[in-house]
């Protein structure tokens, strides 16, 4: 093996661990974050609307705060950015998804475009066991 190929295994293992390390970080932020709700109504729909309604009424922003670098800005902003400064649609949308899983709600991002082709908005899409519920954390909506 070469010196520069053992340079690069180096620095690989080095940004790995680096981003686990991250992860593991950004994971205990948003299980936090979500315990700070308290206790939450036992039926998932209600649970879900309780955890939109918190989110609504926190400060948002234009647009996500950038991933890490402005380099990654384009993965979106991660749930720790968007929880301490706020963020869009979007951010918010992927903040309230992962609040759902830490309860075992199944859940996926809904992207509203123009028909010009230009998306406009995000909602999110919770799968419960009566039915779908389509909520907007941003605007305070939710639909069944």
């Amino acid at each position: 093996m070469t010196p520069t190929v053992q340079v690069a295994d180096i620095c690989l293992l080095v940004a790995l661990t680096a981003l686990i390390v991250h992860w593991v970080v950004e994971r205990r932020r948003l299980r936090r974050f979500v315990q700070r709700f308290g206790d939450l109504p036992a039926d998932p729909r209600r649970a879900a609307l309780e955890i939109a309604g918190q989110l609504f009424v926190r400060p948002r922003r234009d647009d996500d705060p950038p991933y890490l670098t402005k380099a990654l800005a384009p993965l979106g902003s991660t749930a720790g950015d968007v929880i301490e400064v706020g963020g869009c649609c979007s951010g918010t949308s992927r903040l309230y998804i992962l609040c759902l899983a830490q309860l075992g709600i199944r859940a996926h991002q809904i992207t509203v475009y123009h028909r010009r082709g230009y998306a406009q908005h995000c909602l999110v899409e919770a799968v419960l066991r009566d039915g779908p519920l389509i909520a907007d954390p941003c605007y305070g909506l939710y639909y069944t």
